[in-house]
């Protein structure tokens, strides 16, 4: 069967029949220029073969979410099985896994599935970038449908707009129903508090639990670490309200988190939630410090609101988005980078830049390069920079560092790069932090040690660097006390005043040990001391022993789980036993015209510091006070980094160096007038304009209202939305920035989607009118525990079925008997065209070359051909035939009017007898012989009439 989709375009056919008798030219040229008008009219008419009709394509969405059952994976599995095995020849079976991301596990192909190899995570269920992902794997036209495997927790706005999507490409979506059993399900439906309430003030917090039958709970209501309220409590079947009431105690942010516990539940996910409170009013100054000190108390009796927690109480790990939230800005007084980690560190980095935190770091030796902060995520946005550029070390270090190169360090770490290559990167970052008096060795080892680099001087023109970056990886594990021993043996040569051992290994995989307490006492004895890095954390197998190593070689001993964080550990420990970036001699400072950018008071003739930590200034930063000696050092430098400040006191604060400036009598109102600077003015929006977020569903709702009688917009530019969001899931923060769009003529509204277990700080920025800071949001906890709602689960699916053409698809074998049926038709446009072409080229040949012309008169003049000959003449007879015509030649009479007649006779007998091969002009030569012929007849009978 043939179809034309555009058959107008054959009524051409018409005039073109009736107009060909009339084309002028030989016949074979005429029946040419008929093909190809005749081609070119049925290739405009798009005319298709149908074929044969054929399956399509079946692709399955499996819904992996962390609202489907505990067993889900497998019954997927035997799902696509079935499936597999009903699937009939020709049709193919495409599967799309999908939670908080979507991935295609297979296209749909013909081929066999061997299970799922993609990970995904299941704090979402994004169902409809799964059905998008599906369409994306169907071509057009093709026979095909979905069948959507999933418990229905999804976002039903969504749905309805890629079920459109469905339907435009003509795919019916099926589903199968696949949920947790709700029997026994304890659940709370909801926590709500107060967004924000007024210092001292009374409020509510109210929460509604949902059982599906009578039973005693137990509840806990906790803000922060302290509990407010536990007991007991009968609930009855349905929903259950629970009050509690709680007082602004201060400022900032509290984060409150309620719990029920009953047995039996079959889903404990949702028995916990949790609810952020902003108290109104000026925040307080989070002080963190080391060790005894009274700043916190100087800050306190200069009117400023500090709350100061002691690095002993603050572990590694406590920095979050909701505590920061609390918070105007953090001092870090003399602590280690340690105490905050590198995830810390980066959510400090991130909460200043993005949200208009301060930040304030003094000196010390915890803080700044021998604190660890050098090549960390805070050196960055800070005024001051800490790489050695001029050497004042009197004494010369000697250090050997022990390299891991078993082969767990071959594991990629991203980037391209291995665990190996970043454990070369730190040992480089080592040997560039030395000096030409410094001496430096390099050993390799896994169950041998190889010396990669003799101990000698530093050369930064000699090739150590390059051998200590290609060091590569071996079979085995670590044997450490090969390691050591080699190290040992290298530093037995120097005659350095500091000589020591960094050991880099595995905290899993740290290995013969052998007499390392022996050896490393007697290190000790003789001025060698000993460090360790491990890859990994305390807890693993092997730490226990890392940590004595150090112990006994008397140095630091430090772990990360993050290969990344490997370079600044090696850095850190070379700054410590240096001692080349803390100065520890009383120097004189002197202030400069900067000072009065960051207090509110000239302050002239301080007293001397007892140390410093050696910076150097960045660029745009302001100096407020640097050092009187020869090279002067930054001792108060400032600057903005984002939306913070950013602020470095490079002197002690309280300790040992603090210097005669620690008994200046202005000194606690000196430091009252830089923490008073660091955290910032009050930058609320003015009186016509309130910002205000409200938590719909998954999304935060940020809304700013303006005055309705204003004058007219007193922006000239769009206001913007800055955010910072950080989860469990997430490995870093995340900063973004939106733009608000109008409502109405009097409000903008900026829509924000807030993840499970997700802290979300924003502040909307008005251009020329300041800034508003909002509280911290959360959701209670992740949705995909929610109990569902009306309009979610199985009537969503239904809807969406419905909607499609799909079905409940309980028999699956009988899906693939449903797959629409659709014709295939095989275009002919390309091969009309293409024999349209043809025709013309030949056309072309035979205008140019006479190449048919010639064909026809060749088969007109050979023997046999003319209707008068009936025999073949023989060799004989044409040989006498030959002879003949040379002797009538030769007897050749004078030319008169008649015999000129019969000589034109005679030659015309004679070209007929015998053909000529054919001219350069073939068709010069034809008109010629017509024209030499219709003369002989005409010749012939003038005679026959006389």
């Amino acid at each position: 069967m043939i179809r034309f989709l555009e058959p107008g375009w054959l009524l051409l056919l018409l005039p073109i029949l009736a107009l060909f008798p009339r084309i002028s030219g030989k016949t074979p040229r005429r029946v040419i220029h008929l093909a190809v008008a005749t081609l070119a009219v049925l290739a405009m008419s798009q005319p298709q073969i149908q074929l044969d009709s054929q399956k399509g394509k079946l692709v399955v969405l499996c819904d992996r979410s962390a609202s489907m059952p505990p067993d889900a994976d497998s019954r997927l599995a035997e799902t696509i099985g079935l499936l597999e095995e009903a699937r009939p020849n020709g049709s193919g079976l495409g599967i799309v896994t999908f939670g908080r991301q979507v991935a295609v596990e297979r296209a749909a192909s013909e081929g066999r599935w061997g299970g799922f190899t993609t990970a995904v995570d299941p704090s979402g269920s994004r169902l409809a970038e799964a059905i998008r992902d599906g369409l994306s794997l169907i071509e057009p036209g093709t026979s095909a449908r979905m069948l959507v495997v999933s418990d229905g927790k999804v976002d039903p706005l969504s749905i309805e707009t890629v079920s459109a999507e469905a339907i435009a490409q003509e795919v019916a979506v099926d589903f199968r129903y696949l949920a947790r059993d709700r029997l026994g399900d304890l659940a709370i439906e909801q926590f709500v508090a107060p967004q924000a309430v007024a210092p001292k003030e009374a409020f509510l917090l109210s929460a509604w639990a949902v059982s599906d039958r009578e039973r005693e709970v137990e509840f806990t209501l906790r803000r922060g670490s302290a509990i407010l309220a536990q007991g007991k409590r009968k609930l009855v079947s349905g929903r259950n309200r629970f009050l509690f009431r709680d007082v602004a105690d201060q400022t900032g942010a509290r984060e409150y988190e309620l719990q029920l516990e009953a047995p039996g539940d079959t889903t404990p996910e949702n028995n916990r939630a949790r609810a952020i409170v902003s108290v109104d009013g000026p925040k307080p100054i989070l002080h963190l410090f080391d060790g005894a000190t009274r700043m916190g108390d100087l800050l306190r009796e200069g009117g400023l609101s500090v709350e100061s927690i002691s690095g002993e109480a603050f572990q590694n790990g406590a920095t979050t988005l909701s505590m920061l939230g609390r918070y105007s800005a953090v001092i870090l007084e003399n602590v280690s980078a340690d105490r905050l980690g590198l995830s810390g560190m980066e959510i400090v980095r991130d909460w200043v830049t993005h949200t208009g935190g301060g930040l304030w770091m003094t000196g010390g030796k915890n803080a700044y390069a021998v604190g660890g902060y050098y090549q960390s995520p805070l050196e960055p946005i800070l005024p001051v920079s800490m790489e050695t550029r001029k050497e004042r070390r009197k004494v010369s270090v000697a250090i050997a560092v022990v390299l891991d190169r078993s082969g767990s360090m071959g594991a990629s770490v991203g980037f391209g790069k291995t665990k190996m290559d970043l454990a070369n990167l730190g040992t480089a970052q080592v040997y560039d932090l030395l000096t030409p008096i410094d001496e430096f060795a390099c050993i390799a080892v896994d169950s041998l040690a190889q010396t990669v680099v003799p101990l000698s001087p530093v050369n930064p023109k000699d090739s150590t660097r390059e051998k200590v970056l290609s060091i590569e990886t071996s079979s085995g594990g670590i044997f450490v006390y090969e390691g050591l021993k080699a190290a040992v043996r290298e530093l037995k040569k120097s005659n350095a005043s500091i000589r020591h051992i960094i050991l880099f290994a595995d905290a899993a995989d740290a290995e013969e040990p052998g007499e390392y307490q022996k050896l490393l006492g007697a290190c000790r004895k003789a001025g060698v001391t000993c460090s360790v890095i491990g890859l990994g954390t305390p807890a693993d197998v092997d730490a226990d022993l890392l940590v004595d190593v150090a112990q006994v070689g008397g140095g630091r001993s430090f772990f990360t789980n993050q290969p990344t964080d490997l370079p600044r550990l090696f850095a850190h420990d070379t700054f410590v036993v240096s001692k080349n970036s803390f100065v520890d001699t009383p120097v004189s400072v002197a202030p400069t015209a900067g000072l009065t950018l960051f207090t509110d008071k000239t302050f002239d003739s301080i007293p001397k510091l007892g140390g410093y930590n050696m910076n150097f200034l960045r660029p745009d930063a302001t100096l407020a006070m640097l050092t009187q000696e020869k090279d002067p050092s930054p001792i108060l430098a400032g600057w903005h980094r984002g939306l913070g400040r950013v602020l470095c006191y490079t002197g002690e604060v309280d300790g040992k160096f603090t210097g005669k400036i620690g008994r200046w009598d202005q000194f606690g109102q000196f430091l009252t007038t830089l923490g008073r600077w660091t955290a910032g003015r009050d930058q609320s929006l003015p009186p016509t304009m309130l910002a205000v977020e409200r938590l719909e569903g998954e999304t935060a709702q940020i809304r700013l209202y303006l005055d309705p009688d204003r004058a007219g917009d007193p922006f000239k530019e769009m206001p913007k939305v800055h955010t910072l969001q950080k989860s469990d899931a997430l490995k870093a923060t995340q900063a973004k920035t939106f733009s608000m769009q109008w409502e109405d003529p009097d409000t903008l509204v900026c829509e924000v989607p807030i993840d499970t277990g997700e802290v979300l700080l924003a502040s909307v920025e008005v251009p020329g009118c300041g800034r508003a800071r909002l509280a911290p949001i959360c959701l209670p906890y992740s949705p995909e525990y929610r109990p569902p709602r009306a309009t979610e689960g199985l009537p969503l699916l239904r809807k969406m079925a419905n909607a499609t053409g799909g079905d409940d698809r309980r028999d699956l074998a009988g899906i693939w008997a449903d797959l629409p049926e659709k014709p295939r038709y095989f275009a002919l446009l390309p091969w009309l065209a293409l024999t349209a072409v043809v025709l013309i080229l030949l056309e072309v040949l035979t205008r140019r070359t006479g190449w048919l012309t010639w064909v026809t008169r060749r088969r007109k003049t050979i023997p046999g051909n003319s209707p008068n000959d009936t025999k073949t003449t023989s060799p004989i007879a044409s040989k006498s035939v030959a002879s003949q015509s040379k002797r009538t030649k030769k007897r050749r009479p004078r030319k008169t009017s008649s015999s000129a007649t019969a000589e034109s006779s005679d030659e015309f007998a004679k070209n007929d007898a015998a053909p000529k091969s054919p001219s350069l002009h073939p068709e010069r030569a034809e008109d010629d012989l017509l024209g030499a012929i219709r003369k002989a007849r005409s010749q012939a009978k003038k005679r026959n009439d006389r």
